[in-house]
């Protein structure tokens, strides 16, 4: 299984990405196809990182021609999403792929993520699967406004929380769901219902994903990093606009 991720852009969270990699490879995924278009040097370092291992392949996604009447990189945050899933689709190498964002994650009730794909698709009439969306909290969470390199231990993978979220349904809802993860601002903002959720099937694997995390960490920073909660944050409210 591949993933395709649509273009960063103005992309600044490095554990994040951090995170989602390690948490798909868990998974089984074995190849990961990342659109770049702009982020900070941290984020680029930790996708060389990978890119060097084999694991990610950075497409380069550059900003398209513009007029002094029309700027069509004005919409790439929203628009390229769509022109990069029907290029992706045609790079896969794998069986199965998914598109998905780098703070999503695939997590079926009562299977792997691959038994879980590979039964659904048994029946050749099926061409793709949709899924619920849920919201995906880690307490503690691994960076935000207190952010601290020497403290950051991803020790929230342990400490995970499901809620409902407001959002299109999508199937199907009962056998797994999109968790979509973000910052823990508030149960009211991100969420209702909230439920522990195990982010792997056994303790054995997220004892693997914990070690890898913290490993991927210290090997790609092993003179720290900055985490730039305010830039972030700022630019969180520029792309909602």
């Amino acid at each position: 299984m591949a993933v395709c991720v649509p273009p960063l852009y103005w992309y600044t969270n490095w554990a994040k990405m951090i995170f989602a990699l390690e948490m798909w490879k868990a998974q089984g995924v074995v190849h990961v196809i990342i659109y770049h278009h702009s982020s900070t040097k941290h984020v680029y370092k930790v996708l060389s990182h990978y890119q060097k291992e084999g694991f990610v392949t950075i497409v380069p996604w550059p900003s398209l021609p513009q007029t002094p009447f029309e700027d069509p990189n004005q919409s790439l945050y929203r628009l390229a999403h769509s022109l990069a899933h029907n290029d992706c689709v045609l790079r896969l190498n794998t069986e199965f792929g998914a598109l998905i964002d780098v703070d999503e994650v695939i997590m079926p009730r009562n299977h792997t993520l691959m038994s879980f794909v590979i039964e659904n698709f048994a029946n050749s009439s099926v061409g793709a699967l949709l899924f619920k969306h849920h919201t995906l909290a880690l307490n503690p969470n691994y960076a935000g406004q207190n952010f601290s390199y020497d403290t950051l231990n991803f020790s929230g993978i342990w400490d995970a929380t499901e809620l409902e979220y407001e959002g299109p349904p999508k199937i199907p809802e009962k056998s797994a769901a999109l968790l979509h993860h973000r910052y823990n601002i508030g149960i009211d903002w991100i969420g209702r219902n909230p439920q522990s959720v195990r982010l792997l099937p056994t303790t054995a694997e997220l004892n693997a994903l914990h070690k890898s995390l913290n490993h991927r960490k210290e090997a790609i920073f092993p003179n720290g990093a900055d985490f730039h909660f305010e830039t972030q944050m700022q630019l969180g409210f520029c792309l909602q606009r």
